[in-house]
């Protein structure tokens, strides 16, 4: 019997055991000693990380002036486009084995699409939060005092991290169900990533300048909320100290948040539970289309 397979000799086994052999499997592979299983745990420990460390290069003794608003704002857009693109790449290096594994091992009856995503979910989540947690760290001392934390401040940098990665990785598994190619799946999903930051994270179009059709839909997004989450990170964890000169203009961080996203007055629980939502309401819909049965030519595609 090929080593790492459910044993059907006893009948088929229920889906606890068959969750609990693919949940060792993938961990397996995660810490073999291995070429592959050390990429594989660097990319879900600290790709994350290292993407955040950039921003040290471009984002230092940020001000309170007007230009220091400014750039805060693009330091949201790159936090989230960095968060983004770390799920992505190690989705993409990660997941695909065992997306081909699973199209030869379901037309064999051994287990579910569900079955692998709940395992591979439950492997992957407790990685990405420590990774979001070691980058939140990274990004703290940029805008606040280390010396001096703030619980809040950093749970809310800690959520949008996560959730972004997280959301990135379900929209790779997503296109993933019918999309061998792992450049295509990497291309599709960060075309949408790149809308949806272009209208929906306040950074390159405000929103009051969005078309109202376009205001409408971007409350229907991650980005908005992750965004907003950072922005009041960033902007409202501690008091402006700006004075103004004939060189400095100072801007209220309420008027700026208004001008940029559309409100002024935060809603923290809100904007946490609708960022932690999108990820696990997009985990849920994958589960179901996996457990549908696939054309056969798709089938085909994942057997070359």
């Amino acid at each position: 019997m090929t080593a790492g397979k459910v044993p059907l000799a006893y009948g088929k086994p229920n889906e606890f055991k068959v969750f609990g052999t693919i949940y060792l499997r993938l961990l397996a592979s995660i810490f073999s000693c291995g070429y592959a299983g050390m990429k594989n745990l660097f990319l879900r420990l600290f790709a994350l990380p290292l993407a955040m460390c950039t921003l040290w290069l471009f984002y230092t003794n940020l001000k309170d002036d007007q230009r220091g608003f400014f750039s805060k704002s693009g330091m949201v857009l790159n936090v989230l486009g960095l968060a983004y693109g770390s799920g992505i790449l190690t989705t993409i290096t990660t997941f695909p084995t065992w997306r081909k594994r699973f199209v030869q091992e379901h037309s064999e009856g051994l287990y579910s699409g569900a079955s692998l995503l709940i395992a591979y979910d439950a492997v992957s989540l407790p990685f990405s939060f420590i990774s979001a947690a070691i980058a939140s760290c990274v990004v703290y001392p940029i805008v606040l005092n280390p010396s001096r934390p703030i619980g809040t401040s950093f749970l809310y940098l800690l959520i949008a991290l996560w959730t972004s990665f997280v959301l990135a990785e379900q929209l790779c598994i997503f296109f993933h169900l019918f999309v061998k190619s792992k450049i295509n799946t990497a291309v599709a999903v960060t075309y949408l990533l790149c809308i949806s930051l272009s209208l929906a994270s306040g950074t390159v179009r405000s929103y009051k300048g969005l078309l109202p059709w376009l205001q409408d839909n971007s409350r229907g997004t991650h980005t908005r909320y992750a965004s907003l989450l950072l922005h009041n990170t960033l902007f409202l964890s501690r008091p402006v100290s700006c004075t103004a000169s004939a060189q400095t203009v100072c801007i209220a961080p309420y008027d700026f948040l208004h001008e940029r996203l559309g409100k002024a007055d935060p809603q923290e629980s809100v904007d946490l539970a609708l960022s932690i939502a999108f990820p696990i309401g997009l985990a849920i819909i994958n589960m179901i289309l996996y457990m549908m049965p696939l054309p056969k030519f798709v089938r085909r595609k994942f057997r070359d």
